[in-house]
């Protein structure tokens, strides 16, 4: 079996003569309140709503299209420094008169989006979906962008109805943009032929070409990593540049038989020799060879060919090996190297050989060393952490308690990182917390709490849900004072 490989794969765009393909986007359900954490601290946003008039062939009544936004994400959130913007089709007032119209898809000159982890899996996505907490029944099939058009296809579609408020909405979908909203036109697709042309608002612009990154439309700037950085958003290194838990780890080339880090200085500093270094730290006694060859990358004078760097290991454990080579940046703005070749040649039975191609470079700051030279600690979670009261606390707690029993025994230890989200989320939780009344409340409350902290997409329900079991069985406050949590690993049944 191959060894589980965590890196960061990675290839700079070129500029070519042929037409723009269709890059599909990434879409992940969320649900509300919860979605709002992601730009502000307080889970609650203002919004600002405005509608454009939908009239159907075959039909009566008039429905619309809803393009919602709210001030930029404020500092700290994932969004920060992003405009969330939302769009619904609404056809609830909409009547077949001799057909059910339809919408199939809405295409919008949305410009360059930014990925965000909406859900909270480590992973940064292109687009979510309100299904739990909001309007509409009609969800996402896809999206996919061509410059700076983007195309949402409905599934099934979005309909009218047999009678006044028997037709269809969608759910709330949305993605972030950096630039302030402007006025554009959407074309949304209709079942019976045609296409109608409807107010909307999006940051506009050029999207992501083929070159190194989004190009300016009016009024935008490229959009950036994280704000200062010279690397736009379309390289995937972003992910770990916004990601607290990769930034943790050093961007690195992670695996169970050894570490191997990347660092450069950023921002590159024009016409001024860089220094390319490698770290190398072996795990769990392996032996046998590594070997880097790195490409020159676009905007770098400097040696020819690839440099190959090699390290070798006899059944080492911790110990850092560290080999460096110099180039020198000749382009005005800072850049991000070529995919690199990894090469790993285990012996005496260990795994290999086998090679990749992964981008390792590292930010914003200098990076603390790994252990050649002495460094700066890292900072530890506390042995007893505190993730406060009530229901959020308690699950806030339970998902550390997997994390250590996960990572406390490995060579890398507790995540700071992790902790200090969990503190983050468990406090947002607090704020966002619906009251479900009775004397199973607090059993929603906290399977409400549970689904939250795991950032899932349908919070209300799997409170309700906990609520209904709790009265079905006969639990609630009073029999939770005679278990004493005896029944947690069944249904929390909250505080007494």
């Amino acid at each position: 079996m191959r060894p589980l490989i965590f890196a960061l794969f990675a290839s700079l765009a070129f500029a070519f003569a042929a037409p723009l393909a269709a890059t599909p986007l990434e879409i992940v359900e969320v649900s509300a309140p919860a979605i709002n954490c992601i730009f502000d601290s307080d889970c609650t946003i203002t919004v600002n709503d405005t509608t454009a008039p939908i009239t159907l062939p075959a039909a009566s009544g008039e429905g619309f299209l809803q393009s919602r936004t709210a001030p930029p994400g404020q500092p700290g959130t994932v969004g920060q420094g992003f405009v969330p913007y939302e769009y619904r089709v609404d056809l609830r007032q909409v009547v077949g008169v001799l057909a059910l119209p339809c919408i199939t898809q809405l295409v919008i000159d949305f410009g360059a989006l930014q990925p965000l982890d909406y859900d909270g899996d480590g992973h940064a996505e292109d687009v979510y979906v309100v299904t739990g907490g909001g309007l509409g029944s009609v969800g996402l099939a896809s999206a996919d962008q061509v410059g700076g058009q983007i195309t949402f296809r409905f599934e099934p579609a979005v309909c009218a109805g047999s009678h006044p408020g028997g037709g269809e909405s969608t759910f709330f979908f949305g993605l972030a943009g950096a630039g302030p909203p402007q006025a554009v036109t959407a074309q949304a697709t209709v079942s019976l032929g045609g296409t109608l042309s409807l107010a909307a608002r999006a940051p506009g612009g050029a999207g992501p070409g083929p070159g190194p990154g989004p190009g300016p439309g009016p009024g935008v700037g490229p959009v950036l990593c994280l704000p200062g950085l010279p690397i736009t958003a379309d390289v995937p290194v972003c992910r770990c540049l916004r990601d607290r838990v990769l930034r943790e780890l050093r961007c690195a080339l992670l695996r169970p038989d050894f570490v191997l880090v990347r660092r450069t200085p950023l921002p590159i500093p024009p016409g001024q020799p860089v220094e390319v270094r490698w770290s190398f730290a072996p795990l769990n006694g392996f032996t046998g060879k590594v070997t880097v060859e790195d490409g020159l990358a676009p905007g770098f004078s400097g040696p020819r060919g690839p440099q190959r760097l090699v390290f070798e290991s006899q059944g080492g454990q911790g110990g850092t090996l560290t080999r460096s080579y110099e180039v020198k940046a000749t382009a005005s703005k800072g850049t991000v190297s070529v995919p690199s070749l990894v090469t790993v040649e285990g012996r005496g039975g260990q795994a290999g050989p086998e090679s990749l191609q992964v981008l390792l470079p590292i930010g914003p700051e200098a990076p603390v060393d790994l252990g050649d030279v002495p460094s700066e600690p890292i900072p530890r979670p506390p042995a007893e952490p505190d993730f406060g009261p009530g229901s959020c606390g308690r699950a806030a707690q339970r998902l550390w308690d997997e994390h250590v029993e996960r990572f406390g025994r490995t060579p890398f230890g507790l995540s700071y990182a992790e902790f200090t989200d969990l503190q983050t989320r468990a406090e947002q939780c607090r704020r966002a917390l619906p009251s479900f009344g009775g004397p199973c409340g607090s059993a929603g409350q906290a399977a409400w709490a549970a689904c939250f902290l795991r950032r899932g997409s349908n919070c209300q329900a799997e409170g309700q849900m906990a609520v209904e079991r709790c009265v079905r069985f006969g639990l609630g406050e009073p029999l939770d004072g005679i278990l004493g949590g005896f029944r947690d690993d069944l249904i929390d049944l909250g505080e007494p």
